[in-house]
């Protein structure tokens, strides 16, 4: 680029991009930080909503089974079916928003959730319930795609760890408070009550979320971060084969694994294995949970400090959050350890609770971390896709840890199956070793479709000819990247 272009650039002029940006302010009767808190609440109520509907049914699971007297086959097929659409509308409504604006998505995703969810709520027959849930997990698939791609569009960099890590709390809080609720009101009015409240308040909340929600910065006046990077080609096809995508979506499957079958199986084994009673194993879950909740947004504030002040260098294609991933898998395998060895039946529940807490803590963290390391480094238009793809890793992860991880320890004992969990552990820190040089480099395959441009509106870029970027290839050079 010409001297002359690079001076012209409010991108690559921090005194530049700063009058623009106090100019905007001025123009604008609202800050851009009021946009943003606008815009992070209404995101993360809207994907709470969603949640608690989800959930719905299994929060209030005791009740159903004693008015409805349902079959556990029957139960395990409606739930069965919610969490198969669920997943397959996730991984496509994940790309559907590099393409779609995700504020439709968002609001769409809560008004038929609702919707579908009251009218699951006036069933008796077993068949209409599982197709009703069924197609509650198709609308479900929209909310965390949607909410993501709003908020990598809003919160820089320096921002968006704390902000990501924020939003996925929205899973551990209402893990903590549904079931209570939940079981609150189904004990006083019954269990199809408990589930049309948060119907009726998604119904009404998308309507106010309408007027709350905005796809990125530049639909109320300011700046888009489209034009706050150099204007490099970008595709969905530059994830395949990214050796970084792979990195991430490998050690994210293991994780997932791990900390999945310390959710669902922890309690089985130190039940049968460590001679525990059910209230201290209880616990010891809970103070995980508790543990990932904290390490979580912690992680995130730490890291959006580490990205501020340039700590691991300036290095684009690397993160300086990667090196808390490492400590805290490595933390992980640590405490892993302890839980499978350590505790027996005179382990006291402090002790106990503060392996849990700690575990969760480092086991959440990582999770957390690597997802908002996917979704940062991945070119901007193309997010959405990346999300998708640990996503995608993070869902076989979970699948590996049911039935396969239930036939070892059924075959052999849980010890058995948990130490192969601890090996996949172990197995995720030396894969984070081994590449932490790996860069977050996106090199589209030779004859592959036009790229978008970044800076463009994802629904409505162009892709040049050889010969037009050619002739315009000097003009290119001097103009700047406004986002048009």
């Amino acid at each position: 680029m010409s001297d002359e272009g690079s001076e012209e650039n409010p991108t690559e002029s921090g005194g530049e991009s700063k009058g623009t940006e106090e100019e905007q302010e001025e123009e604008n009767p609202i800050s851009f930080t009021s946009y943003q808190l606008f815009v992070f609440v209404g995101c993360y109520l809207a994907y709470s909503l969603m949640l608690y509907n989800r959930k719905a049914f299994t929060f209030t699971l005791p009740h159903v089974i004693m008015d409805e007297h349902f079959t556990t086959y029957e139960i395990s097929v409606i739930m069965g079916a919610q969490t198969f659409t669920y997943t397959i509308s996730r991984f496509f409504a994940s790309i559907a928003t590099d393409h779609y604006p995700p504020r439709v998505m968002v609001i769409g995703g809560l008004f038929f959730t609702g919707f579908v969810t009251l009218a699951f709520s006036d069933q008796e027959d077993c068949a209409n319930i599982t197709i009703l849930t069924g197609a509650n997990g198709l609308m479900q698939g929209l909310g965390w795609p949607a909410v993501s791609k709003i908020v990598r569009s809003w919160f820089p960099p320096p921002q968006f760890g704390l902000c990501y890590a924020l939003l996925s709390s929205a899973v551990n809080v209402i893990a903590t408070l549904g079931p209570g609720v939940a079981n609150a009101l189904a004990y006083a009015y019954g269990w199809r009550f408990a589930i049309q409240i948060p119907s009726i308040i998604s119904i009404l909340s998308s309507g106010v979320l309408y007027y709350c929600l905005w796809d990125r910065p530049s639909d109320v006046g300011y700046e888009d971060q489209y034009s706050q990077v150099s204007a490099v080609q970008e595709h969905w096809s530059d994830l395949a084969g990214s050796e970084f995508m792979a990195f991430i979506s490998v050690v994210y499957l293991l994780l997932f694994m791990v900390k999945t079958c310390c959710q669902d199986w922890g309690q089985q084994y130190l039940l049968q294995e460590r001679g525990v009673s059910a209230y201290p194993a209880a616990t010891y879950l809970a103070a995980m949970e508790v543990g990932g909740l904290v390490g979580s947004i912690f992680v995130g504030a730490l890291t959006d400090l580490m990205v501020r002040n340039g700590v691991g260098g300036r290095d684009p294609t690397k993160s300086p959050r990667m090196i808390i991933v490492q400590l805290c898998v490595a933390g992980s395998t640590l405490f892993l350890n302890l839980f499978l060895f350590s505790i027996n039946q005179d382990s006291t529940q402090t002790y106990m609770r503060l392996l849990g807490f700690i575990m969760g803590f480092c086991m959440y963290g990582a999770i957390s971390l690597l997802a908002t390391i996917a979704v940062e480094k991945a070119p901007i238009l193309v997010t959405g896709a990346a999300n998708a793809v640990v996503g995608l890793a993070g869902n076989l992860g979970v699948l590996a840890a049911g039935s396969p991880l239930h036939y070892v320890a059924s075959s052999w004992d849980w010890f058995t199956a948990f130490m192969g969990v601890n090996i996949l552990c172990l197995l995720s820190f030396v894969i984070l070793v081994l590449g932490k040089d790996v860069k977050a480099v996106y090199t589209q395959s030779t004859g592959g479709p036009p790229r978008m441009i970044s800076g463009s509106n994802p629904q409505s870029s162009a892709a040049k000819t050889d010969s037009e970027d050619d002739e315009g290839k000097n003009e290119g050079n001097r103009r700047t990247d406004l986002g048009c």
